[in-house]
């Protein structure tokens, strides 16, 4: 593509003098440049505004490269205003060179224009004004320019149930260039809807439209997306129950309605996709087998109805099966009960449940007292309740009689008493024993008195022994010391003898007696008391005393089957998006799912 020539002005005689003193700040410098632009008559020499002529430096992917997005107006720069302004090229410019096939061209004075080749080593570059957080890389000459460009920062995504659209993966490293608001496109899986993102480092994303985007990046950061299913099953119940939304987005949601009861017809299906805001309440009835929620009643009740409502209004109704084996199914009926076939009609179903099925009806003929079994009686009288005290009375009571009684019932006596003489003295006598003699010596002791120096001396012994004695009168008054004089003495002893032992009887001396005492005994009926008892038997005349009667009364049943119920219609909402209508897909109960399909259709 042939590049465009672009002739570049600058006012050197103003940079030395004035520039010097009047950049000062950020705001300083946006007048300056536009003192070089808008001051001069050709100041549309200085500004590219057709996009295809933009030749931009930018920061991607770790590199500076060349971009041909580049919107807005350019001011002027060169080498003498950046050794000047250094300061407020970091603080607030962005650069893009503007090069050609041509001399460049600067300005010495406002009304001179000064040809300057482009291999010359300084040249001037376009700036525009960025964020202070720009940065500048090269040295400003034409052989090492001034490369402006964004911070980029490194970001992690992760997306749980989801991925990033641009790899098809869960996880992607990427990097975003500050001040980037053109977002990354998630999705999640089938049936998942976004929950939450949060990003670590104090950066805040937010989800719209399918993209994450970071607001004013200014870290690297990791962030976690998350989408979640939000898919319920809503079984069958004998109550109202809801579904509240908590993912605005379009859902899926598929009714069935309830069978008829004794395999009656099946009940309907219902689908289609409808845009639910967050917050909203879907309230939600399911059809019963035993009719709850519309069907009919009957011999077999029709099957209730399953009803999605939103705000009050029907979304969808699953009708029922009608009731009874024939029942139609439920889809494309008319909820009609079966009709009476004598005995009474099955009820409509209300709300499209399933009409209930007639009553059978049965009626009896040919009934007989022995429809079934056989008579083979004979009468007689019957005795019952015989017994031996028919008549009378029987106060007697039982006990038991001795007879025959002996102290020696058992065992034998030979025994034999005798006397015996006993150790033991009945009769005492006193006995005397022989005379016996002896003598007693005295001695004088040197105080003149007499003393007793020696004595014979005889003891007696045996029972109560005694001793009588006597001796000669013993020496008195006053005597020579060791005098002596001895005198005799005789004397008897006696003592008591048994003359007679007391006798005994002993029992038994000799042979033994083993006897106890013991009596015969026997019962007595009627120990005490009276019997005035007579048999007899109560008595009744029976028509069956012999043979057997086990006949039953029985009819035969002619019975008449019940009409089957019709099955009820379904109803779609027009704020359904891609529905259908099916007839007899449901056995059993019914039951709403309800799934998460995506943001927009």
């Amino acid at each position: 593509m042939k590049k465009i020539f672009s002739v570049i002005l600058m006012f050197t005689f103003m940079i030395n003098i004035q520039a010097a003193t009047a950049i000062k700040n950020y705001d300083e410098t946006v007048d300056v440049t536009k003192e070089y632009i808008n001051d001069f008559e050709n100041n549309s020499k200085y500004i590219i505004l057709k996009q295809e002529m933009n030749i931009p430096f930018i920061f991607k992917n770790g590199k500076v490269e060349y971009s041909n997005v580049f919107n807005g107006n350019g001011g002027l720069l060169n080498e003498e205003e950046y050794n000047i302004g250094k300061g407020y090229l970091y603080n607030g410019l962005n650069f893009w060179l503007v090069s050609d096939n041509s001399d460049y061209k600067i300005v010495g004075t406002k009304s001179d224009i000064e040809n300057k080749n482009k291999t010359e080593e300084y040249g001037i570059r376009v700036t525009e004004f960025v964020k202070s957080t720009a940065r500048v890389t090269g040295e400003g000459t034409r052989l090492n320019p001034w490369e402006f460009a964004k911070r980029q920062f490194e970001v992690q995504l992760k997306v749980e149930n989801g991925i990033v659209d641009a790899v098809n993966m869960s996880e992607y490293i990427m990097f975003i260039t500050e001040g980037d608001t053109d977002g990354t496109t998630v999705t999640g899986k089938d049936g998942y809807a976004f929950d939450s993102v949060s990003c670590t480092n104090s950066q805040n994303a937010e989800y719209e439209n399918g993209k994450i985007r970071i607001k004013n990046i200014f870290a690297n950061t990791e962030c976690t997306v998350k989408f979640v299913n939000p898919e319920k099953t809503i079984s069958y119940k004998e109550e109202e129950q809801t579904y509240d939304v908590k993912y605005s987005g379009y859902y899926e949601i598929d009714a069935y309605g309830a069978q008829g009861n004794g395999n009656g017809g099946k009940g309907g299906h219902t689908y289609g996709k409808v845009r639910l805001e967050k917050g909203t309440k879907l309230v939600i009835n399911t059809g019963g087998k035993n009719g709850y929620n519309g069907g009919g009643s009957g011999y077999y009740s029709g099957g209730g109805s399953t009803t999605v409502k939103v705000f009050e209004n029907d979304l969808m109704i699953a009708a029922g099966g009608g009731g009874g084996k024939n029942g139609t199914a439920g889809g494309n009926g008319d909820s009609l009960g079966g009709a009476s076939v004598g005995a009474g009609a099955g009820s409509d179903g209300i709300n499209r449940g399933g009409g209930g099925s007639g009553y059978n009806y049965s009626y009896n003929t040919n009934c007989s007292d022995c429809y079934t079994g056989e008579n083979t009686c004979k009468g007689g009288t019957i005795s019952y309740n015989c017994s031996n005290c028919h008549t009378g009375e029987n106060t007697c009571v039982a006990g038991t009689e001795e007879y025959n009684c002996s102290s020696c019932y058992t065992g034998h006596n030979t025994c034999v008493d005798e006397e015996q003489t006993t150790s033991t003295c009945e009769t005492w006598t006193r006995t005397y024993g022989d005379h016996f003699s002896g003598r007693n010596d005295y001695v004088c002791y040197g105080s003149g008195t007499w003393g007793l120096s020696y004595a014979t001396n005889t003891t007696c012994s045996g029972r109560n022994a005694q001793k009588t004695s006597s001796c000669e009168p013993f020496p008195t008054g006053t005597c020579t010391p060791g005098a002596t004089r001895s005198i005799s003495c005789t004397g008897q002893c006696s003592w008591e003898v048994c003359t007679k032992y007391k006798t005994v009887t002993v029992k038994c001396a000799t042979g033994e007696n083993t006897c106890k005492y013991g009596c015969d005994t026997k019962t007595n009926p009627c120990k005490t008391g009276h019997n005035t008892c007579a048999y007899g038997c109560d008595s009744y005349y029976s028509s069956c005393k012999t043979g057997h009667n086990t006949c039953k009364y029985g009819c035969d049943t002619i019975t008449k089957p019940y009409n089957s119920g019709n099955g009820g219609s379904n109803l779609l909402s027009d704020k359904l998006k891609n529905s259908k209508s099916e007839s007899g897909k449901r056995a059993g109960n019914g039951e709403v799912v309800i799934s998460y399909y995506k943001e927009e259709l």
